[in-house]
């Protein structure tokens, strides 16, 4: 406790004279004692601090403010509005609120794109563009995304996949499958 009063002591006529904040007081006192200030000690600091600030002069701001300067003379509200501003403003967003609900009444059952290409005259655009025109070139013929080349041909030309087969499978497959060709 002696070690903390000598400090106080120390500390005092740089308090009183505002040259060291509360801050740096701590980290002089973490770095003589190398802990944090508890209990009483933390107390005694902070009614030095406190008793320093009560002898602070006090400079009123306002004189030196401008007339129209927010929580001046003329200005003491601040920026805050009269109750008759604040009414208007109110009333102007409600009419706005309502406006957009109206308008956003048609687009509920709408996904964000249709939204987009809709409101904003966005052309809705494909994530399978290249899927979608090839798609478009063989008619309804159901594309499965990885069809080769050949496959692809074999479907223009006979408006078919090759994958689909009347018979649910490939040729000679039918009667038994591996076992048949094999002849077991």
């Amino acid at each position: 406790m002696k070690a903390f009063l000598t400090f106080l002591a120390n500390i005092k006529p740089l308090i009183q004279e505002g040259k060291i904040l509360y801050d740096d007081a701590v980290k002089l006192y973490r770095k003589n004692f190398n802990k944090d200030p508890e209990g009483v000690e933390a107390l005694q600091l902070r009614k030095e601090f406190s008793k320093a600030a009560e002898g602070q002069k006090v400079i009123p701001i306002s004189p030196k403010l401008p007339k129209d300067a927010p929580y001046s003379e003329k200005n003491p509200r601040g920026w805050m509005p009269t109750a008759e501003e604040e009414s208007g403003i109110m009333s102007k967003l409600k009419g706005q609120i309502e406006d957009l609900k109206q308008q956003a009444s048609k687009y509920e059952d709408m996904s964000v794109s249709d939204f987009m290409s809709d409101y904003f005259g966005m052309s809705k655009k494909s994530k399978t563009p290249v899927k979608d025109k090839i798609q478009k070139q063989l008619g309804d013929v159901k594309l499965f995304g990885d069809e080769t080349f050949e496959e692809l041909q074999i479907i223009k030309e006979t408006g078919k996949h090759p994958r689909n087969k009347a018979d649910g499978g490939r040729i000679k497959y039918k009667k038994g499958g591996l076992n048949y060709l094999m002849g077991l």
